[in-house]
């Protein structure tokens, strides 16, 4: 179940789960392009000026 939306930037992300996953900032760009998909936990949007992300975290039970 979807309890909130988080806003963020692409590029913050790719850096931020590329640092805590130990993993190059490639792989997590694609690990993001896979999120985005349309099954995926995401959405891309602009606001204002920049590109930002939708992530809809899931509950926890």
């Amino acid at each position: 179940m979807i309890n909130k939306k988080i806003y963020v930037k692409p590029k913050e992300l790719i850096n931020f789960g590329a640092e805590l996953c130990e993993i190059s900032t490639t792989t997590a760009k694609r690990y993001l392009d896979k999120m985005c998909s349309k099954e995926g936990l995401c959405t891309r949007l602009v606001v204002g000026l920049d590109l930002m992300l939708n992530i809809h975290c899931l509950k926890e039970k």
